[in-house]
């Protein structure tokens, strides 16, 4: 299949951006300096400027023009942090700890990230602010699976976190939590579990206050159909295989048109390259199921007379039937895992293949 970006990480995680806080620090001093005595104005510009770098990437795809807004951002939370802090405010530094872990994200800069989010937990944890205590959960499972650490170890954060948040009430934290557990299910090939928790996300995406919810539970869960049709390159459910597919379809479908309804271009033509990915699938199903439909009526397999049987005097093949020999080793070569290891066609075919 073709390499795909996570329909999660696209417009929420990006490209690396080092220096660019340092780029803007002298110019945004002043500025903070003057506004240091009062740390929510500065957080509330902070997280204004986060969320329009993140807009303006889903609606353009531009990833660069904006960058020195996570720099400026990145100062006004540091001294927004320092603030708090001062006064004892361990909720609000909570929420400017969390946002300035976003934005190391952004830049892949996984151990600051994971500093700001171990920060961020203990704050909450004074502050006993359960929904935040999921927030940075959910920051750390993500850091731990984009710089290819432990599934299990991300796992656990989430189920963790999915608990905090069902306490906090919070339904954006929960969708969140829910649907990167369901990334996190994927990739340990369990998608069982991981459309269980696409289910459960989808139920209350409409409930979060965030309209782009939907657009990605719908992206995530037609990534976990797709994944189901894939099991065709190693299994001949096809059936099975088919009504993923079709409700793959029906969710690329859903989310194309929020994210037509949102103005997010860049989302839009994020969710045309997933239905074409769903088309090519279809078609190399249909080809496989071509295939293993020549390979299975073959009369080598089904004989009707003595001369069909494999077994001679000499314990070798009869070549009186190589043009249909020829053709089941052609097919073999071509539907890589078509033979299931122990099946007495497998075990013919790779002996003659010897």
């Amino acid at each position: 299949m073709t390499v795909r970006v996570s329909p999660l990480e696209f417009g929420r995680s990006f490209v690396t951006a080092i220096g660019v806080a340092a780029f803007v620090l002298l110019a945004d001093r002043a500025a903070v300096a003057s506004a240091q005595a009062d740390p929510a104005a500065l957080q509330k510009q902070g997280i204004a400027r986060v969320g329009e770098y993140i807009d303006n990437s889903r609606r353009t795809g531009d990833q660069t023009s904006l960058l020195p807004q996570l720099g400026r951002a990145q100062q006004e939370l540091t001294a927004s942090y320092n603030g708090f802090l001062a006064t004892a405010d361990f909720r609000s530094a909570t929420l400017s700890a969390l946002t300035l872990g976003d934005i190391a994200r952004m830049q892949s800069r996984w151990d600051a990230a994971l500093t700001q989010y171990d920060t961020a937990r203990s704050l909450a944890v004074r502050a006993r602010d359960p929904g935040y205590q999921s927030r940075a959960l959910v920051g750390k499972a993500r850091i731990e699976m984009l710089r290819g650490g432990s599934l299990s170890v991300a796992n656990d954060h989430l189920g963790e976190a999915i608990q905090l948040a069902s306490a906090s009430k919070n339904k954006k934290y929960l969708f969140d939590a829910l649907d990167f557990a369901s990334q996190v299910e994927v990739k340990r090939g369990n998608l069982a579990a991981a459309g269980a928790y696409m289910d459960r996300a989808l139920a209350l995406s409409g409930e979060t206050g965030d309209k782009a919810s939907p657009l990605f539970g719908y992206l995530d869960r037609a990534d976990v159909y797709l994944k189901r049709a894939e099991k065709c390159d190693y299994e001949r459910s096809f059936e099975v295989c088919d009504e993923a597919l079709k409700l793959a379809r029906a969710d690329y479908q859903q989310a194309l048109q929020i994210a037509q309804s949102l103005g997010f271009n860049a989302m839009v033509e994020l969710a045309h390259g997933f239905l074409g990915d769903a088309d090519a699938r279809d078609a190399l199903n249909k080809m496989r199921k071509r295939s293993y439909g020549q390979f299975d009526s073959a009369r080598l397999f089904h004989p009707r007379r003595a001369s069909d049987v494999l077994v001679t005097q000499r314990f070798r093949a009869s070549g009186t039937d190589s043009g249909t020999l020829r053709m089941i080793e052609a097919i073999s070569r071509q539907v890589p895992g078509l033979l299931n290891a122990g099946d007495a066609r497998a075990s013919y075919v790779r002996a003659r293949q010897r």
